[in-house]
Protein backbone atom coordinates (compact mmCIF):
# COMPACT_ATOMS: atom_id res chain seq x y z
CA UNK A 1 0.00 0.00 0.00
CA UNK A 2 1.63 3.22 -1.11
CA UNK A 3 2.19 5.83 1.68
CA UNK A 4 -1.17 8.42 2.19
CA UNK A 5 -0.21 12.13 1.02
CA UNK A 6 -1.07 13.72 4.79
CA UNK A 7 -0.51 17.30 3.45
CA UNK A 8 0.67 19.43 0.49
CA UNK A 9 1.41 22.25 3.06
CA UNK A 10 3.68 21.04 5.24
CA UNK A 11 6.65 23.17 7.08
CA UNK A 12 9.70 21.73 8.81
CA UNK A 13 9.40 20.85 12.41
CA UNK A 14 11.38 19.59 15.06
CA UNK A 15 13.00 17.14 12.39
CA UNK A 16 9.50 15.97 11.22
CA UNK A 17 6.93 18.69 9.64
CA UNK A 18 3.80 20.30 10.48
CA UNK A 19 0.72 21.99 8.52
CA UNK A 20 -1.32 24.61 9.73
CA UNK A 21 -5.40 24.61 10.34
CA UNK A 22 -6.99 23.63 6.65
CA UNK A 23 -3.66 21.61 6.01
CA UNK A 24 -4.88 17.87 6.04
CA UNK A 25 -5.27 16.35 2.73
CA UNK A 26 -7.72 13.52 2.79
CA UNK A 27 -10.82 15.32 3.50
CA UNK A 28 -13.13 12.10 4.15
CA UNK A 29 -10.74 11.34 7.01
CA UNK A 30 -11.15 15.02 8.26
CA UNK A 31 -14.72 14.77 7.81
CA UNK A 32 -14.87 11.82 9.91
CA UNK A 33 -12.67 13.76 12.76
CA UNK A 34 -15.02 16.95 12.73
CA UNK A 35 -18.31 14.26 12.90
CA UNK A 36 -16.42 12.56 16.27
CA UNK A 37 -15.73 15.71 18.14
CA UNK A 38 -19.37 16.97 17.08
CA UNK A 39 -20.35 13.47 18.55
CA UNK A 40 -18.22 14.18 21.92
CA UNK A 41 -19.11 17.97 22.03
CA UNK A 42 -22.56 17.64 22.05
CA UNK A 43 -22.45 15.52 25.34
CA UNK A 44 -20.41 18.24 27.19
CA UNK A 45 -22.28 19.35 30.38
CA UNK A 46 -21.28 22.37 33.02
CA UNK A 47 -21.71 20.98 36.10
CA UNK A 48 -20.54 22.75 39.37
CA UNK A 49 -19.27 19.84 42.45
CA UNK A 50 -22.75 19.75 44.32
CA UNK A 51 -24.57 19.63 40.72
CA UNK A 52 -22.18 16.34 39.91
CA UNK A 53 -24.23 12.89 41.75
CA UNK A 54 -27.52 13.97 40.95
CA UNK A 55 -26.72 14.73 36.94
CA UNK A 56 -24.85 12.11 36.44
CA UNK A 57 -26.57 9.26 34.65
CA UNK A 58 -27.06 5.76 36.97
CA UNK A 59 -25.32 3.06 36.22
CA UNK A 60 -21.65 2.35 35.75
CA UNK A 61 -19.76 5.58 35.04
CA UNK A 62 -16.18 5.42 33.34
CA UNK A 63 -14.46 7.87 34.98
CA UNK A 64 -11.34 10.01 34.23
CA UNK A 65 -9.24 13.41 35.03
CA UNK A 66 -9.84 16.07 32.24
CA UNK A 67 -6.40 16.57 30.87
CA UNK A 68 -6.02 20.08 29.50
CA UNK A 69 -4.53 20.10 26.60
CA UNK A 70 -6.18 19.71 22.45
CA UNK A 71 -8.26 17.04 21.02
CA UNK A 72 -5.87 15.33 18.29
CA UNK A 73 -6.04 11.69 16.34
CA UNK A 74 -3.36 9.48 16.18
CA UNK A 75 -4.01 8.10 12.40
CA UNK A 76 -2.33 4.86 10.87
CA UNK A 77 -2.59 4.53 7.00
CA UNK A 78 -0.88 2.49 4.55
CA UNK A 79 1.70 1.83 7.76
CA UNK A 80 2.35 5.32 8.32
CA UNK A 81 1.77 7.63 11.57
CA UNK A 82 0.65 10.88 11.57
CA UNK A 83 -1.44 13.69 14.65
CA UNK A 84 -4.32 15.13 12.62
CA UNK A 85 -6.37 17.86 14.46
CA UNK A 86 -10.26 18.45 13.78
CA UNK A 87 -9.20 22.11 12.34
CA UNK A 88 -6.65 20.02 9.69
CA UNK A 89 -3.76 20.58 11.59
CA UNK A 90 -1.30 17.72 10.81
CA UNK A 91 2.19 16.51 12.60
CA UNK A 92 4.54 13.79 10.84
CA UNK A 93 7.51 12.56 11.43
CA UNK A 94 8.22 14.14 14.66
CA UNK A 95 9.71 12.17 17.95
CA UNK A 96 6.41 11.76 18.91
CA UNK A 97 5.32 9.81 16.31
CA UNK A 98 8.68 7.23 16.03
CA UNK A 99 8.05 6.96 19.86
CA UNK A 100 4.82 6.04 19.52
CA UNK A 101 5.85 3.81 16.11
CA UNK A 102 8.10 1.85 18.46
CA UNK A 103 5.64 1.05 20.85
CA UNK A 104 3.05 0.35 18.59
CA UNK A 105 1.99 -3.13 17.38
CA UNK A 106 1.98 -3.81 13.54
CA UNK A 107 -1.30 -3.56 12.24
CA UNK A 108 -4.03 -2.03 9.57
CA UNK A 109 -5.35 1.13 9.87
CA UNK A 110 -6.10 2.54 13.19
CA UNK A 111 -8.00 6.06 14.50
CA UNK A 112 -7.82 6.73 17.78
CA UNK A 113 -8.64 9.95 19.93
CA UNK A 114 -6.54 11.42 22.45
CA UNK A 115 -5.30 14.41 24.44
CA UNK A 116 -2.20 16.16 23.01
CA UNK A 117 -0.16 17.86 25.91
CA UNK A 118 3.05 19.83 26.00
CA UNK A 119 3.99 20.28 29.74
CA UNK A 120 6.26 22.48 29.13
CA UNK A 121 6.41 24.47 33.13
CA UNK A 122 5.91 23.32 36.60
CA UNK A 123 2.85 22.02 37.42
CA UNK A 124 -0.44 21.48 35.74
CA UNK A 125 0.34 21.40 31.81
CA UNK A 126 -2.48 23.66 30.29
CA UNK A 127 -4.20 23.81 26.82
CA UNK A 128 -1.66 26.63 25.75
CA UNK A 129 1.35 25.06 26.11
CA UNK A 130 0.29 22.66 23.13
CA UNK A 131 0.13 26.22 20.69
CA UNK A 132 3.38 27.27 22.24
CA UNK A 133 4.97 23.62 21.62
CA UNK A 134 3.76 24.04 17.86
CA UNK A 135 4.88 27.59 17.68
CA UNK A 136 8.78 26.60 18.64
CA UNK A 137 9.94 23.55 18.14
CA UNK A 138 12.61 23.70 20.86
CA UNK A 139 9.63 22.74 22.75
CA UNK A 140 8.77 19.67 20.39
CA UNK A 141 10.10 17.15 23.02
CA UNK A 142 7.61 18.06 25.81
CA UNK A 143 4.27 16.92 23.29
CA UNK A 144 3.15 13.43 24.51
CA UNK A 145 -0.18 12.28 23.00
CA UNK A 146 -2.41 10.17 26.14
CA UNK A 147 -5.49 8.62 24.12
CA UNK A 148 -9.12 7.87 25.37
CA UNK A 149 -11.25 6.38 22.57
CA UNK A 150 -10.32 3.83 19.90
CA UNK A 151 -12.63 4.91 16.57
CA UNK A 152 -10.71 2.18 14.08
CA UNK A 153 -8.97 -1.01 15.20
CA UNK A 154 -6.86 -3.51 12.46
CA UNK A 155 -9.12 -0.84 9.74
CA UNK A 156 -12.61 -2.06 11.20
CA UNK A 157 -15.25 1.04 13.00
CA UNK A 158 -14.81 0.26 16.54
CA UNK A 159 -17.20 3.02 17.76
CA UNK A 160 -20.39 0.49 18.33
CA UNK A 161 -17.92 -2.01 20.91
CA UNK A 162 -19.06 -1.15 23.96
CA UNK A 163 -16.44 1.14 25.80
CA UNK A 164 -15.40 -1.10 28.09
CA UNK A 165 -13.75 -2.78 25.54
CA UNK A 166 -12.46 0.06 23.73
CA UNK A 167 -10.58 1.17 26.85
CA UNK A 168 -9.40 -2.92 27.51
CA UNK A 169 -7.95 -2.25 23.14
CA UNK A 170 -6.14 0.79 24.12
CA UNK A 171 -4.30 -0.29 27.18
CA UNK A 172 -2.82 -3.10 25.56
CA UNK A 173 -2.00 -0.92 22.60
CA UNK A 174 -0.49 2.30 24.45
CA UNK A 175 -0.07 0.56 28.36
CA UNK A 176 -1.85 1.89 31.36
CA UNK A 177 0.54 4.48 31.90
CA UNK A 178 0.35 5.85 28.46
CA UNK A 179 -3.91 5.41 28.58
CA UNK A 180 -6.12 8.26 30.08
CA UNK A 181 -6.06 7.09 33.67
CA UNK A 182 -10.01 5.26 33.87
CA UNK A 183 -11.40 4.01 36.68
CA UNK A 184 -15.72 2.74 37.11
CA UNK A 185 -17.31 3.98 39.54
CA UNK A 186 -21.19 5.25 39.50
CA UNK A 187 -22.37 9.27 40.30
CA UNK A 188 -21.22 9.02 44.30
CA UNK A 189 -18.16 7.92 43.12
CA UNK A 190 -17.68 10.44 40.37
CA UNK A 191 -18.49 13.38 43.07
CA UNK A 192 -15.81 11.83 45.08
CA UNK A 193 -13.41 11.66 42.48
CA UNK A 194 -14.05 15.77 41.10
CA UNK A 195 -13.38 16.56 44.74
CA UNK A 196 -10.00 14.40 45.07
CA UNK A 197 -8.39 16.07 41.67
CA UNK A 198 -10.11 19.03 40.86
CA UNK A 199 -11.78 20.93 44.25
Amino acid sequence: MSAPVWSTAFTSYAGGRKAGVGGLADLVLLDRLLRYKRQVAKRYRVLDSAQIERAMPKGHLWISPKLDGELWFLVRSGGELALCAHNGRVLHGIPLLSRLAKQLPTGGDLLVAGELMAPIAQGRSRSHHVALALGDEQHAPSLAFHPFDLIVDDGKDSLGTPYAQRLTRLQQLFGNDGTIATVVGDAASAASHYREWVA
